[in-house]
């Protein structure tokens, strides 16, 4: 609203200029809406920017063979991790059972036939007893063992067989014989 058409009305001064504040009051107002909404659009401009920049760098990718991947490592992460708890599972049950060399135990058994159900494997208990049969000198002397024999002579004479004694034994008897 411009003065000369104010005046032109034949208005006071006085009157002018209360017309005049008052006009100048909403111009500021409307002012500050539109520049919040200036800000409002520039902020939202600046985030569609950055999103239309975040999707380019996904363009040209295949979400389908990316949830193909996933699906093949996540595949092949439990059957690995399957196969170490079988492994270790067998490999406690070998010594367990008193195998000199588990390595050469598990060698000599038909994995086709061992499987896991839980923590134990199944079908493993009959190999190692017909391993323990056919090939005896994979496991250790299970009957001297059980008798308590510790390797050291009986009856206090003799000398004993040294690679047969646990540290104890042996310590002691290193110690005993030097004084």
């Amino acid at each position: 609203m411009k003065r000369e058409f104010l005046k032109t009305l034949e208005l006071s001064d006085e009157a002018i200029e209360k017309i005049m504040s008052e006009n100048g009051k909403d111009v500021e107002a409307e002012k500050e809406k539109a520049q919040t909404k200036e800000t409002e659009l520039s902020t939202a401009n600046g985030t569609i920017k950055s999103l239309q920049d975040a999707v380019k760098k996904f363009d040209g990718v295949d979400i389908e063979k990316l949830k193909g991947d996933v699906k093949t490592w996540e595949t092949k992460y439990n059957n690995d991790i399957s196969e170490l708890k079988l492994h270790s599972a067998l490999n406690t049950a070998i010594v367990a059972a008193g195998a000199k060399n588990a390595k050469l135990v598990k060698a000599a058994l038909d994995m086709s036939k061992i499987k896991l159900d839980g923590e134990s494997p199944i079908g493993l208990s009959e190999q190692l007893e017909a391993l323990k049969k056919s090939d005896s000198y994979l496991f250790a002397d299970t009957a001297a063992n059980a008798s308590g024999s510790t390797g050291m002579a009986q009856g206090g004479g003799g000398t004993p067989d040294m690679s047969k004694l646990s540290d104890e034994e042996y310590y002691a008897k290193v110690f005993e014989t030097k004084k």
